[in-house]
C-alpha cells in the first residue's frame, strides 16, 4: 500500500512540475513547448505534452501497412499488400487480429518503462489517450461488445500497485461524449479472466519458454459472460504474443464469438519478404 500512494504522490508532482522530457531529460523551454504544441503528422501529439520534448516524439514509428493481417507486424517492402505472414500460417492464432499504435522502440518504449517500472502512473491517461486513438484507426466499436484488460496476478499487483494495462483503458469513457464514440464504459470489464497462476517474468524468456511459461495460466471468473461476446483484449506491449493468445485461448474455450487484440506498443522491426529461389 505504501509503494502505490508513494506511486500516486511521485505522479501527480511530475504532473504538475515535469523535469523535462522524459526519454532525453532535456529541461523544457518556450522552444521545446511551442514545439511540442505544433507536432508533426503521426507522432503522440497534444496527449504527450508535456512528457516529450518535439525531437524524442519525432523518434515515434507508428505501426502502419504493409503489415499481416493476422499478428500485425509491419512488412518492409513498401511495395507489399497486408498478408498472413509465415509466423501466423506456421502457428495459427487463438486471436483475431492484433494491433498496436507504435513500435516498442524509442519514446515510446520509454515513456512505457516510466509507467510501468518507474511508477509514473500519471502517464497513464496519456498513453491511453494515444492508445484511444489507436482502437477507433484499428476497431470498430460497434463489432466490439467487451474489452478486458490482461491481468495481473495478485502478488505482482501488490508489488507494483497497479495493473497497466487496464490503467490505459480506465479513462476511455471519461474523456470523450460516449454517446458519440459508441464507447460505454460498461464494456469495459476488469476481472472476466483473471491469471491464476504468478508467471516467471517474461523478459528474458525465448519465444517458447513464453509460451509454456503462461500455457493455463488464465481462468474466466464467469464463462457466461464472454458466450457469444465479441472481445478487445488490451495489453501494454505485444513481444511474441504468447500472452494474448493464452488470455484469447482461454476467452474463445469459454464461448466467446471472436476476440482481437490491441496493445500501445509492438516488439519488433518490419519483416523483408522470404527470398525465392529461382526456379523453385
Amino acid at each position: 500500500m505504501h509503494a502505490f500512494f508513494s506511486h500516486v504522490i511521485k505522479s501527480m508532482t511530475d504532473a504538475i512540475y515535469p523535469p523535462g522530457c522524459f526519454v532525453c531529460g532535456e529541461p523544457y523551454d518556450d522552444a521545446h513547448k511551442n514545439a511540442c504544441s505544433r507536432p508533426p503528422p503521426d507522432v503522440p501529439d497534444r496527449e504527450m505534452h508535456p512528457y516529450l520534448c518535439s525531437g524524442c516524439a519525432a523518434a515515434f514509428t507508428p505501426i502502419q501497412s504493409p503489415m499481416c493481417t493476422v499478428c500485425g507486424r509491419m512488412f518492409a517492402s513498401a511495395d507489399a499488400e497486408d498478408h498472413v505472414c509465415g509466423d501466423c500460417t506456421g502457428t495459427p492464432k487463438r486471436f483475431n487480429s492484433a494491433r498496436a499504435v507504435g513500435l516498442y522502440t524509442d519514446s515510446l518504449m520509454a515513456l512505457i518503462h516510466q509507467l510501468k517500472y518507474n511508477g509514473r502512473t500519471g502517464l497513464a491517461r496519456s498513453l491511453g489517450a494515444l492508445l484511444y486513438k489507436g482502437f477507433f484507426r484499428w476497431y470498430d466499436p460497434r463489432n466490439i461488445d467487451m474489452i478486458v484488460p490482461v491481468p495481473l496476478h495478485g502478488r505482482k499487483f501488490r508489488q507494483r500497485g497497479f495493473n497497466q494495462s487496464y490503467l490505459l483503458i480506465r479513462q476511455w469513457g471519461r474523456s470523450v461524449d460516449i454517446s458519440d464514440s459508441g464507447i460505454d464504459t460498461g464494456r469495459i470489464i476488469r476481472n472476466v479472466i483473471v491469471r491464476q497462476r504468478n508467471t516467471r517474468s517474461q523478459t528474458t524468456l525465448s519465444r517458447k519458454e513464453r509460451q509454456e511459461n503462461v500455457r493455463g495460466a488464465f481462468q474466466l471468473t464467469d464463462p457466461a459472460m464472454v458466450k457469444d461476446k465479441r472481445i478487445l483484449v488490451i495489453d501494454d506491449v505485444y513481444t511474441t504474443g504468447a500472452t494474448v493468445n493464452e488470455c484469447a485461448r482461454t476467452l474463445m474455450a469459454g464461448g466467446a464469438a471472436r476476440v482481437d487484440v490491441l496493445t500501445l506498443a509492438r516488439v519488433g522491426g518490419a519483416i523483408s519478404p522470404p527470398v525465392s529461389t529461382p526456379g523453385r
